[in-house]
């Protein structure tokens, strides 16, 4: 066995370096195929490390395998916009829910495959070096609060060049980085398997209960989606900034409304497209702040008989389906939204899987005089 760590030392500091030098342009890299074939290797305006992109807006979600359990459960990974007030760290990125869904790590990946986290005293914590040699070693370091098993883990580069499938595509070129050992002698991450231009696509862990596996079934990253669909969705709003006047006394009636539409077609027409809903065809309209924090939920249907046993099926081979809305923009409170950036995603409800049901999303900015 090879250890990196006091060569990983040197070049991460050079690297750095040499990062901050470099033209952003130099910084994007793009990869072009085919999404249906299989190897998909699409990475369009992926920024930082091709196995690790990072870019405000990326979301991955994966679905959960256990051999015990007949459950199935996901769980998500989501690049956050940092609050406008806050100021800005060159390269570092709000990355909520690698290791435990609940956590926002400052996360940054240099074209030449190194990924660190900013430690409490912004100090560099070495994850990953995804340009090693398979053979290569390393050792993980993972700023509080730690992972219970991953910091200090000793990881391998043990392939470059692997085929893997998961719901969300089949993909070539795939990195498969192995845990040598960690603080945990029967528990924590085994393996993750990483995509050129997707990231993340596989990970197994051990638990008392046996082996875990979580694999992608889709991911948004800019305008690439995972798994490749026949359809489109947008989200068509009347304006992109709602003003409130809030000068005392305030009216509640004159209070911005969120005027738009859910409009989901086929790519092509001859394809049949099927969605199927429960009773009526409605949405789950999300609001978020710039921090990830969900403000309101609001459901919208098209008049159906919602509470109805029947079932309602959506051919968009024959037509694009479109679902109106109209809301008051305050918050679950009925309290008018504070100014800023938030985004508005849109949902369908349809019978699929959460976690591969429809969506689109769109950015809204509040204003006020007060």
């Amino acid at each position: 066995m090879r250890v990196r760590s006091s060569r990983s030392s040197a070049f991460l500091t050079l690297h750095l370096i040499l990062t901050a030098l470099i033209p952003a342009l130099f910084l994007t890299g793009t990869v072009t195929a085919n999404p249906q074939s299989h190897g998909s290797t699409r990475a369009a305006g992926a920024r930082g490390s091709l196995y690790f992109p990072l870019r405000h807006g990326y979301k991955w979600t994966y679905v959960v395998k256990s051999p015990i359990s007949q459950t199935t459960t996901t769980w998500q990974v989501e690049v956050l916009s940092p609050p406008p007030s806050a100021t800005p760290v060159s390269g570092y990125y709000p990355l909520r829910g690698y290791f435990r869904m609940d956590e926002t790590r400052a996360v940054r990946a240099t074209p030449f495959g190194t990924v660190v986290e900013q430690g409490p005293e912004g100090e560099r914590k070495l994850w990953y070096e995804l340009d090693a040699q398979v053979g290569e070693s390393w050792t993980m370091h993972v700023a509080p609060p730690l992972p219970s098993c991953e910091d200090g883990a000793v990881l391998t580069m043990t392939a470059r060049d692997e085929r893997v499938s998961v719901p969300a595509g089949d993909f070539s070129r795939v990195l498969r980085v192995d845990r040598l050992a960690s603080q945990c002698a029967d528990a924590g991450i085994v393996s993750e398997w990483f995509a050129p231009g997707v990231g993340l696509i596989r990970r197994e862990e051990q638990t008392i209960a046996g082996p875990v596996i979580s694999e992608l079934v889709s991911a948004e990253l800019g305008n690439d989606v995972w798994p490749a669909s026949t359809y489109t969705t947008a989200l068509h709003l009347s304006r992109a900034q709602f003003f409130n006047d809030l000068m005392p006394p305030v009216d509640p009636d004159t209070l911005a409304h969120v005027r738009g539409t859910f409009v989901m077609a086929n790519r092509a027409a001859e394809v049949p497209t099927e969605f199927v809903f429960s009773g009526c065809k409605s949405l789950t309209l999300e609001i978020q702040n710039a921090e990830g924090t969900i403000v309101r939920k609001i459901e919208v249907d098209d008049g159906g008989c919602c509470e109805c046993d029947s079932l309602v099926t959506v051919d968009l081979s024959k037509e694009p389906l479109r679902l109106a809305f109209d809301f008051v923009l305050v918050d679950t409170e009925g309290k008018p939204l504070p100014d800023g950036f938030y985004s508005l995603t849109a949902v369908l409800n349809s019978q699929d899987p959460p976690a591969l049901r429809p969506a689109a999303r769109a950015r809204i900015e509040v204003a006020s005089a007060h």
